[in-house]
């Protein structure tokens, strides 16, 4: 038998095991509640009711910059693009949501965005 035998070939399979686990744990990902992770998963296309006016999504970009993590839904309504800026813990831990329409960003509370 090689050096060690079997216990070399066990702590190896360990060794590769915690690597694997500590790359999987340190991997980018948005973590939130799952009552924020409706927001988070919307996946093109669907269908948003905000504010009672439809949007249809489009693209979904999701990314991370010094103000933490974020997704971006790319949106149409019936007067031209938009966008849904979705951040998972905002400064009162839920979620702060963006509305951009036409330039123009307007705070948005989870109740006002439905996902269909």
């Amino acid at each position: 038998m090689a050096s060690g035998g079997p216990y070399r070939l066990a702590g190896e399979l360990v060794r590769e095991l915690g690597r694997l686990l500590e790359t999987w744990w340190r991997a980018d990902r948005v973590r939130a509640s799952p009552a924020e992770g409706r927001l988070l998963r919307i996946a093109p296309p669907a269908l948003l009711r905000v504010r009672g006016e439809p949007a249809e999504v489009r693209r979904r970009l999701a990314g991370a910059s010094s103000a933490g993590p974020f997704v971006i839904y790319l949106c149409q309504n019936a007067r031209g693009p938009c966008e849904l800026r979705v951040r998972p813990v905002g400064p009162d831990y839920r979620p702060t949501l963006l509305w951009v329409e036409a330039g123009k960003e307007t705070g948005l509370d989870e109740s006002e965005v439905e996902v269909w």
